[in-house]
């Protein structure tokens, strides 16, 4: 393992956060842990009928909504990078765009996996965001120097 360069170095972070990440989902699948029935009472039923009133539709519909959008932003990204590095023949693009996608979405699911129960201050979840920004930032500046 080969740490010389800042690309180096957030690549191998990259793996790292993407292997914990599927490590808990894994282990979260297995359901060795089960379920605890002690806890917060927490009510489940969505009776706020406020969303419901002013867009007419039930509150369900604006996650799967969220999801859609950002499934088709990740899809038009990943076609746009296509795209553009067709249009100057590098390929260069098309490993940002793949690198982009990757990190973004293991980073969103460590934050939420870590963040689960709102026990992390968000004044360290905004110093990991800053962060991940450098260490993105630092591999998109890595690929496209050729310093990797």
């Amino acid at each position: 393992m080969r740490l010389n360069t800042l690309f180096q170095t957030c690549v191998y972070f990259t793996i790292i956060m993407l292997i914990f990440t599927l490590c808990v989902n894994f282990v979260s699948f297995l359901d060795i842990f089960g379920t605890v029935d002690t806890g917060v009472d927490v009510n489940l039923n969505d009776n706020n009928e406020t969303f419901e009133t002013i867009s007419g539709n039930p509150i369900g519909n604006i996650w799967g909504s969220f999801t859609s959008a950002t499934g088709l932003a990740t899809m038009l990204g990943l076609g746009g990078s296509i795209v553009v590095g067709a249009l100057i023949k590098s390929p260069v693009v098309i490993g940002i765009g793949l690198f982009s996608t990757i990190f973004w979405a293991s980073y969103i699911n460590m934050i939420g996996i870590l963040d689960f129960g709102g026990f992390m201050p968000p004044q360290l979840l905004a110093i990991a965001h800053g962060a991940m920004l450098y260490i993105w930032a630092g591999s998109v500046v890595g690929m496209l120097s050729g310093s990797g």
